[in-house]
């Protein structure tokens, strides 16, 4: 419905257009076209076009070197089938459109397809089509015949449902035919052009018939297009001779074919004889593409147009024109362009101005009337009229027009070079008084009329005021900042503003207050050029450097910008019924509309970019008077542009990680690009936050977007203040870096303490097999040390017995009893110490494998004392201390036994005199202690835990005998019944040593 309503507005805003005149008998505005190219960054599958057409519906289709692609121009949609185009079907050489909106497509190696209801059927060897098939033309004419042009030579003609081949045998040549055509007058017949030299091949009758084309250049060409004029001539397109007409000299039903006369057009100039393609408009004007461009004949002139005006390419392969009139060309990597009307109108001395400089501006009156002031004369045209009309001043000063203005009774008042002149009830008249603070005592610069009739003139020595009949003016003397008054405005509110050399002034009472920094001399940076009032009753004024804003007593800067750069203001700026305009100095004129920037300048269609005065009507048509140019029409565009998230090749991204920044891409287009695509501006919004102000930035940057999913939202603006009002929408996601993943962390972390655990279990192996090995050296060394001490103290006891024994054995010792008994006795004693010997060995050898013991319930205190009475025997005994009654204990009392043995046996052989040795037996609640002291020289401190090592001796007396095993034995037994044997710490000076053995309560 908008749409229509859009539509609607533009075909009424044609409509006034021409109740004013523009469209009369007389002569009418020069109108504007212009090129508008579409490219694969538009939406193009490829930028080699190579046809062109437009269906039913108004669609545009383009045969590329990508593929086929259509074209919605009122949606701004393009529309590719990749899947029904790989790559042996990309090279789409021409399209042709078929009954029922088929459309045919003919590609270089991919055959011939047919896209009907929304889908691609491609004929092969089932209909009779080659596999491999290069088509380089197609035609379906008038009886829905398809005709096909292959480049082995021939012609393929689809009738029922199947595929045949024209030949030699139905009268055609050997070489390649180029396009075809359905003649339009007597005949249906088909004519094709020929790569063979000077001829054509005519299809009528189910037979092919030779016309020849006469040698007009005397060189080799060769036809490639060809097309029937209204009045029957043929117009061929040439390699090598450029454009040949010819005229039919005999009925177009003729036999065998009928006869041209061949000539060459007497007033077409082309820059190229190589000719591609030709094509007549329905305006009769004939278009052709040339190696170097393409040319517009009329049939009496000729324009050419190439790159530089705005072609895509000055390489043309098709034309064709739609339904609007605009002309579309398919180009050689320019894509495809349309050359149309724009929507400007201009307006010059042809069509009655007597000046294209309109130094006065505009005027128009409630009946429709518009008023003009040129720098040579005052132009009127009255409404439904097609020209203007001149209305000369009494002199040649007065021609020269510096403003107009209108009093609410009607009254025109026209301020000239020349004085003051008036128009009331239709009659002239000039006011020229002598009143030395008159008008006429500067030159006029500006003209204001006040609601109650009051007309104040701006001239550049002050500004006078004629109020019922009298005069009054102002000056520097009266609190004008200057004495140079460019322009005068009297606001809603009855207040008279003033713009001044020095600044802008307001006018209370009957002095002038200045506004803003004025300075006692007037300066160039000071100057205001024109008031203007907004909706909002802001007064703003528009100088050299900058604009300044008055409200309420308060004023405002607006700075410097892309739209209005600092230091080439020129001098005008207004209000219209919708918006600011600002006139900047050759670059045209800016618009500020509800806080939204636009501009307009002579690339997008104005006359010249020296603007004097802007006029909106009520229809929303602009009228701008030019300094050079007259006066230039425009029609505003109704119609939104579309907006899209993305562009060919380059889509948006869908997933950022946080704390990157996001660059997002996007574009739009204008309905048949009435706004170039580089001139929409965009503004975007995430998560449904504030709009970004319109820019003509296509990316927009995001950073420090939270995680999670976002919605991200661009519309686009055109030149006319459109906005595309359903936003392009795209979802993306931001996520985590990995390496802030939760999941990521803890596997990182399990990682580590797996990494720790095995690090640990290495050390602690690294360190087990360490000891493993530092125990087996000690172990070897031990066993080393045990050899030798075993061979050492089983040497002697034997080497004794050995040599006594010989001893005996000697028959003189018969004789000595007394040394015989004694000898024996030492026999004896050295026969128990080896025993001894042998039984420590074997109780070590128990110890390592294991002891197995017989625990029985037994008196400990009985077997202590049991064994200091053997100790004692014979000499003074130990000192034992041991309780009153039974300590019972659940042990094995042999290897008990052993233990308190060894505990007593070093410490008879390491502790000292025999009597000096306490033994004390104590039982507690859960253990039971036997404590053993000696006064000896005790243990160093080093070798507190070495002693219970096996094979280790203590150092303090090396002369006494023994394998080191007592101890360790000892502790082996205390600790197997689930006791211990430790050496006791004494206070620091007492001698001796102190070892306890515990054992458990029964």
């Amino acid at each position: 419905m908008r749409t229509f309503r859009g539509a609607l507005g533009a075909l009424l805003g044609l409509w006034v257009v021409g109740l004013i005149g523009f469209s009369s008998a007389a002569p009418r505005p020069e109108g504007s076209h212009a090129f508008r190219t579409f490219s694969s960054r538009d939406g193009l599958a490829h930028d080699i076009v190579r046809d062109v057409l437009e269906d039913d519906k108004g669609a545009l289709w383009f045969a590329t070197m990508g593929g086929v692609t259509r074209y919605e121009p009122w949606a701004c949609r393009y529309t590719s089938f990749p899947d029904d185009f790989p790559a042996a079907r990309r090279r789409v050489m021409a399209l042709a459109r078929g009954p029922g909106g088929a459309i045919w497509a003919a590609t270089q190696g991919g055959g011939i397809g047919r896209f009907v209801e929304g889908r691609w059927r491609w004929f092969g060897r089932a209909e009779g089509l080659p596999a491999g098939l290069e088509v380089t033309a197609i035609l379906v004419d008038r009886h829905r015949r398809v005709w096909a042009t292959p480049t082995g030579g021939g012609m393929l003609l689809y009738q029922a449902g199947r595929w045949r081949r024209h030949g030699r045998a139905e009268g055609l040549g050997r070489g390649e035919l180029g396009r075809c055509i359905q003649l339009r007058r007597g005949s249906s017949a088909i004519v094709c052009a020929s790569y063979r030299p000077q001829r054509l091949y005519r299809y009528a009758g189910g037979r092919w018939s030779v016309i020849a084309v006469e040698d007009v250049v005397h060189r080799l060409f060769y036809v490639h297009d060809l097309i029937e004029a209204p009045d029957g001539k043929l117009w061929l397109a040439t390699k090598g001779a450029g454009v040949i007409v010819g005229t039919p000299t005999s009925r177009p039903t003729s036999r065998p074919a009928p006869r041209y006369s061949w000539r060459f057009p007497s007033k077409l100039r082309i820059a190229d004889a190589r000719v591609g393609t030709l094509y007549q408009a329905r305006d009769g004007t004939i278009w052709i593409a040339t190696a170097a461009g393409v040319s517009a004949f009329d049939g009496k002139t000729t324009r050419s147009f190439s790159r530089a005006d705005g072609l895509g390419s000055s390489h043309v392969f098709a034309i064709t024109e739609a339904r609007d009139g605009a002309i579309w060309l398919a180009t050689l990597g320019g894509g495809v362009s349309r050359y149309g009307p724009t929507r400007w109108r201009r307006e010059g001395p042809a069509s009655g101005l007597p000046s294209e400089t309109i130094s006065g501006g505009l005027l128009l009156e409630p009946s429709g009337t518009l008023w003009a002031g040129t720098d040579q004369g005052l132009s009127r045209r009255g409404k439904g009229e097609a020209r203007w009309t001149v209305l000369p001043g009494p002199t040649p000063a007065a021609d020269y027009i510096t403003d107009l203005a209108r009093g609410r009774d009607g009254t025109l008042w026209v301020a000239t070079r020349g004085g003051l002149r008036r128009r009331r009830g239709g009659q002239w008249s000039t006011l020229a008084t002598r009143h030395p603070r008159g008008p006429m005592h500067g030159a006029l610069t500006g003209l204001a009329v006040a609601d109650d009739g009051t007309l104040w003139i701006a001239t550049t020595r002050g500004i006078s005021r004629l109020a019922g009949g009298r005069w009054s003016a102002w000056g520097p003397a009266d609190g004008l900042p200057g004495r140079r008054v460019n322009a005068v405005l009297v606001d809603r509110r009855g207040h008279v503003w003033a713009a001044t050399d020095n600044g802008a002034a307001r006018l209370v009472g009957r002095r002038w207050r200045a506004l803003g920094d004025s300075t006692a001399t007037a300066s160039r940076t000071n100057r205001i050029y024109r008031l203007a009032e907004d909706d909002r009753g802001r007064i703003w004024a528009s100088g050299l450097e900058g604009v300044d804003i008055y409200a309420g007593g308060a004023s405002a800067t607006l700075p410097p910008s892309a739209w209005l750069p600092a230091g080439i203001y020129s001098r005008f700026m207004l209000r219209t019924a919708s918006s600011l305009w600002f006139a900047v100095r050759g670059l045209g004129v800016r618009r500020l509309s509800h806080g939204r920037w636009t501009a307009y300048t002579s690339e997008a269609g104005l006359a010249t970019d020296m603007v004097r005065d802007v006029l909106e009507r009520e229809d929303g048509g602009l009228l701008f008077a030019t300094l050079g140019g007259g006066i230039s029409h425009y029609r505003p565009d109704r119609q939104a542009p579309q907006t899209h998230v993305g562009t060919p090749g380059n889509p948006p991204p869908t997933e950022v990680v946080h704390g990157e920044a996001l660059m997002i891409p996007f574009g739009g287009q204008d309905v048949l690009k009435d706004t170039p695509t580089a001139q929409l501006q965009y503004s975007w919004r995430v998560d449904g936050g504030g709009w970004s102000r319109f820019s003509r930035a296509t990316r927009a940057r995001l950073a420090r977007v939270t995680l999670g999913r976002h919605r991200f939202e661009v519309r686009a603006m055109d030149r006319d203040l459109n906005i595309d009002p359903t936003p392009a929408l795209h979802r993306f996601d931001v996520v985590r870096p990995w390496y802030r993943e939760p999941w990521l962390w803890a596997l990182a972390a399990l990682a580590l303490l797996a990494l720790a655990y095995a690090a640990l279990r290495i050390v602690l192996a690294v360190r087990r097999e360490r000891r493993a090995i530092a125990e087996e050296q000690r172990s070897i060394e031990q066993r080393k040390r045990f050899v030798r001490l075993a061979s050492h103290e089983l040497r002697k006891p034997l080497t004794r017995m050995a040599h006594r024994a010989e001893m005996l054995a000697m028959p003189e010792m018969r004789e000595e009893s007394d040394l015989v008994d004694r000898y024996a006795e030492a026999l004896v004693a050295d026969s128990k110490h080896l025993a001894r010997l042998v039984e420590n060995l074997l109780d070590q050898a128990k110890l390592e494998q294991g002891l197995e013991l017989d625990r029985q319930p037994h008196d400990l205190r009985a077997l202590v004392a049991k064994l200091t009475r053997d100790l004692g025997e014979g000499e003074a005994g130990p000192r034992v201390e041991l309780p009153e009654g039974s300590v019972w204990v659940r042990v094995d009392p042999l290897y008990v036994q052993l233990a308190l043995r060894n505990l007593l046996d070093n410490a008879q052989k390491y502790g000292g005199p025999r009597d000096e040795m306490e033994i004390t037996l104590e039982s507690g609640d859960r253990e039971v202690r036997v404590t053993v002291r000696d006064r000896g020289p005790g243990v160093p401190a080093e070798e507190r835990e070495r002693i219970f090592e096996p094979f280790a001796r203590g150092k303090t007396s090396p002369e006494h005998g023994g394998f080191g095993l007592g101890l360790p034995f000892a502790r082996d037994i205390a600790r197997t019944h689930g006791g211990d044997l430790v050496l006791k710490s004494l206070p620091e000076g007492e001698p001796g040593a102190c070892f306890l053995l515990t054992l458990p309560n029964a």
